[in-house]
């Protein structure tokens, strides 16, 4: 994979996110309303109507998203179109655009978009019900499990939901998914602020840069991106953008990241 050229200087990275439990009906229909056809009819066929709601919300914000990106300006929301890698990742059409990626869970949905690098963004929640150490011992490399199996019961919930969290957000920005090994891509997070990445021969090439954030109080979001200098990553709320919002401060970060916007880079 190679990144996109960029005109000199970090890649920049833009990071929206939407919380969905209480969005109003009129909103959602909104939203709605910004979807294709197929879309549409997709998201009736969801069993449940919060499945429903974040599949509307996360499609939306994908090409809100995009049509907010520098490049993406003079594109609609509604016309955006979109096509899968071979890898199995989305793309935007028409060509030439940002690259961007989708992830969503129970309550909160989020989209990276990129003008410079490949990107990967994945949430999580902190109560999301899985069998940890059975997850751990499948993906997770022999240091990070030790890492682990050193923490207490509560450090050990938030050191697993970081880790996988990180990972996720990994093997989106490859376009690979699970069947990349994951053991293989490791983190290391014995600094109270740090993300040290020891990536496998197959993620190689231009270095991989991480960022981690706390959107809402039980939710994680991490960003990956691939790029031959730290990036500049912004995190932000979609509902508050008229408001002027504020960056997030990250949780940790890679060495040299940059975070929040520049005086030059606007909103």
């Amino acid at each position: 994979m190679t990144p996109e050229e960029t005109d000199g200087g970090p890649a920049r990275v833009d990071v929206w996110f939407r919380p969905t439990l209480d969005i109003s009906a009129a909103r959602l229909d909104a939203a709605r309303s910004l979807l294709s056809a197929e879309e549409q009819t997709r998201a009736r066929r969801f069993r449940f109507a919060e499945d429903a709601r974040d599949y509307v919300l996360a499609h939306a914000l994908v090409r809100e998203s995009l049509s907010a990106s520098p490049a993406g300006r003079s594109v609609e929301p509604p016309a955006w179109a979109f096509g899968v890698a071979p890898g199995g990742k989305p793309f935007a059409e028409p060509g030439g655009t940002p690259s961007f990626n989708l992830s969503h869970t129970r309550g909160l949905v989020a989209c990276a978009v990129s003008e410079g690098a490949p990107v990967g963004v994945d949430v999580e929640r902190a109560d999301r019900l899985v069998d940890a150490r059975a997850v751990a011992a499948r993906y997770f490399s022999r240091a990070e499990r030790a890492w682990l199996d050193r923490l207490d019961a509560s450090a050990f919930a938030t050191g697993f939901l970081t880790l996988w969290t990180l990972k996720e957000a990994f093997v989106k920005a490859v376009g690979a998914g699970l069947s990349f090994p994951l053991p293989e891509a490791a983190f290391a997070l014995d600094g109270p602020s740090t993300i040290v990445f020891h990536g496998p021969p197959a993620a190689s090439g231009p270095s991989w840069h991480f960022a981690l954030f706390q959107p809402t109080s039980d939710t994680r979001l991490a960003v990956a991106v691939q790029a031959g200098e730290p990036p500049r990553i912004t995190v932000r709320s979609w509902v508050d953008r008229e408001e002027g919002p504020a960056s997030l401060a990250p949780l940790r970060t890679s060495a040299g990241v940059r975070v929040g916007l520049s005086e030059a880079s606007g909103a």
